[in-house]
């Protein structure tokens, strides 16, 4: 971008321990109009092996990044809405698996349940724009329980009004350190799309919305597959 439009935004991050999440603070990093970025998460966050140049310990002393350790177990307005006022952007990679939640009601209350609560605070803290990292197929009416979970927490963040709402739909994940049963049964059928192109059509669509003029109405935008990939060509000429 050029110099006279550049501005400063400062963007807060969950699910910056995952892989699309490590990715996506990577690059929110490389991306010097972003002059203040924060982590919430049980613990902090590490940048991906395959990318160079940042340290997050330089980062952190300089005070651009705050990696911010909270009990999710307790989220609250009074605990972590300080954190989300005077964002720009709140971006969402936080998820997990049935496996992991040990039971379908855990793993409701953590894909939906947590998501949903920060995404409520960052609507009452006056955040622009939310970013969410979702899933191809999700569908609130869905009787499989991933897509269903994801589908009512898009329909009910809709519901919460943010001047702009972006939704990424990515199909099957190539998380490089660990695969899903399920994405490794697609993947014989699918071409996996990177964790990073994921995080790069996010920051993209980031830039090109906080430049933007704020609309009139809600908007919602909403990147499947395609859309992601070609969002994400744009990343050298919008960084």
């Amino acid at each position: 971008m050029s110099d006279a439009k550049k501005k400063s935004f400062k963007a807060i991050l969950v699910g910056a321990t995952g892989v699309t999440g490590k990715y996506l603070l990577a690059e929110l990093l490389k991306v010097k109009e972003f002059t203040h970025i924060v982590t919430l998460g049980r613990r902090k966050t590490e940048i991906p092996y395959d990318v160079k140049g940042i340290s997050l310990e330089d980062e952190e002393n300089s005070g651009r990044l705050q990696q911010v350790v909270i009990d999710m177990e307790n989220l609250n307005s009074e605990s972590v809405k300080k954190y989300f006022v005077g964002q720009d952007v709140f971006f969402t990679c936080l998820g997990t698996t049935r496996k992991d939640a040990g039971s379908a009601e855990n793993f409701k209350r953590i894909d939906y349940g947590y998501n949903y609560s920060l995404a409520q605070i960052a609507k009452e803290s006056g955040v622009r724009l939310y970013s969410q990292m979702s899933t191809s197929g999700a569908n609130k009416d869905s009787f499989w329980l991933y897509l269903n979970s994801k589908g009512k927490l898009e329909w009910d963040c809709g519901l919460l009004n943010f001047p702009q709402y972006s939704i990424f739909r990515p199909s099957f994940l190539d998380r490089q350190d660990k695969k899903r049963l399920l994405e490794k049964f697609a993947g014989f059928f699918v071409t996996p799309i990177s964790c990073q192109i994921v995080a790069q059509a996010m920051v993209v669509d980031a830039l090109m919305k906080l430049h933007s003029q704020l609309p009139e109405s809600p908007e919602q935008t909403i990147y499947e597959n395609s859309q992601i990939y070609k969002m994400s060509e744009q990343a050298d000429l919008n960084y």
